[in-house]
């Protein structure tokens, strides 16, 4: 059990000079991990990418993205998040170059928050197997490894609502204002600064400058049709604190993503997409609190899961 883990992999073209090469910015590798309750935000760290052409020179690879998507978890599949890296540098990997990654993965509170990293499906297996536990994609292509069976299932988005602030554009969908979605809550308004760690822009960034904090029995309400959905909410920091806040989704505390603790990373405040929960709505309303310590709620979305 540990409250830091941390992976190297060797990305190699190894086709024959003349062969076939891949544009760096539509690769994709993926880490695969559960997350086992453990207190939010997950955060990523100590990133090194290097890029070493057939020639033996080398280069840093800046501009990259390290991100943790998480899916839901379910008893049925191995995995509930996957670490995945993607590089926006032009250029392609030819045959014969190689990429090289270094990543450490930290809880949100790593001295009483661990990981079972023997759980995490791109750890375990024999190490003659384990590089097949990671895949590398070429835009939605599986170029290598084997993607953990059964996949979680896909989802389609539904709605997003920006929960202290207008309406406006993330990841190419429409989230409504907090006003216009008839939001409810005894929580305060609160504006945050420019600067997030992971770094984000656009509506995103938008999105996480104003945020909703709901204190301990503070609550957070939202009329819904009635239906089956998987919620995800984006909570932000304020500052750091000592321990880890607690969160219900309509009434239960959630079996994972349940707990987050405020931080200050490098370069601003922490932040984290928690979820999916899975909610049936039968009166109409999604309602979230705080059972312990304090939450900055800024955004929150909802999918239909397929």
């Amino acid at each position: 059990m540990v409250g830091t883990t941390a992976w190297s992999v060797t990305v190699k073209n190894e086709l024959p000079v003349g062969g076939k090469s891949y544009p760096l910015n539509k690769l994709k590798v993926r880490y695969y991990i559960d997350r086992n309750g453990i207190t939010e935000p997950l955060v990523v760290r100590a990133t090194q990418a290097n890029l070493i052409l057939s020639n033996g020179e080398s280069r840093g690879l800046q501009k990259n993205q390290w991100l943790v998507e998480r899916v839901e978890h379910l008893d049925t599949t191995v995995y509930d998040a996957f670490v995945e890296v993607s590089f926006s540098e032009g250029g392609s990997l030819f045959p014969g170059d190689r990429i090289e990654l270094y990543q450490q993965l930290v809880t949100g509170d790593s001295g009483r928050s661990n990981f079972d990293q023997r759980a995490n499906y791109s750890f375990i297996g024999p190490p003659s197997q384990r590089g097949l536990h990671m895949t590398v994609f070429s835009g939605e292509q599986l170029l290598w490894g084997l993607e953990p069976l059964p996949a979680n299932p896909r989802s389609c988005f539904v709605r997003g609502v920006n929960l202290n602030g207008p309406a406006l554009t993330v990841d190419g969908h429409a989230w409504e204002s907090a006003q216009s979605a008839s939001l409810t809550t005894s929580g305060a308004g609160v504006s945050a600064s420019d600067v997030t760690y992971p770094v984000t822009s656009g509506g995103t960034l938008s999105m996480l400058n104003t945020s909703t904090r709901l204190q301990q029995d503070d609550e957070l309400s939202l009329p819904v049709d009635n239906g089956t959905y998987l919620v995800y909410v984006h909570a932000i920091s304020q500052g750091s604190e000592a321990e880890a806040s607690l969160l219900t989704v309509q009434g239960e505390a959630p079996a994972s993503s349940g707990a987050f603790r405020a931080q200050m990373g490098d370069p601003g405040q922490v932040w984290a997409k928690l979820g999916p929960y899975r909610v049936d709505i039968t009166e109409g309303t999604l309602t979230f609190a705080v059972t312990k310590g304090a939450i900055n709620f800024a955004g929150l979305e909802l999918w239909y899961p397929e």
